[in-house]
């Protein structure tokens, strides 16, 4: 699923986590939010 592909992405990206963790974040939220939406 695309939550999983994400949690994959943040575990790849452990160097630079801070930055790829906020992104991701801000990315989940949105995708709920839109996930809300359209139910």
């Amino acid at each position: 699923m695309l939550m999983k592909h994400l949690y994959a992405a943040l575990a790849g990206n452990c160097n630079h986590a801070y930055w790829t963790r906020a992104i991701l974040m801000l990315l989940i939220t949105i995708l709920r939010r839109l996930d809300y939406w359209f139910k």
